[in-house]
């Protein structure tokens, strides 16, 4: 309504660390994720460490579909949030099938 962006930053719960973010696991409360129009979330492996790489997820987009894609990630020199070589930019992820 107000045309105004509105970033909210939340701490997801210890099982992040193996699943990842997802709007579950969040911390503090859901409405977070509710209101949000884009919810991102980060995650990053020891593996993936060693590889300075990180996966950024898009949870939720009010306007289009949820999308994931690997970046790099060295804090260390400021060289952050690029494409991860091999990667495909925001790809949609794999449809799961019961």
């Amino acid at each position: 309504d107000t045309d105004t962006a509105i970033v909210m930053v939340s701490q997801d719960g210890r099982d992040a660390a193996e699943q990842g973010s997802t709007k579950t696991n969040m911390g503090g409360s859901i409405s977070v994720y509710q209101a949000a129009d884009v919810y991102l979330g980060m995650m990053q492996d020891e593996t993936m460490r060693a590889q300075k790489k990180m996966r950024l997820k898009m949870l939720k987009f009010r306007h289009g579909s949820p999308a994931e894609v690997d970046v790099l990630w060295d804090p260390e020199t400021w060289n952050v949030c690029g494409v991860y070589r091999d990667s495909d930019a925001f790809v949609k992820p794999p449809v799961m099938t019961p």
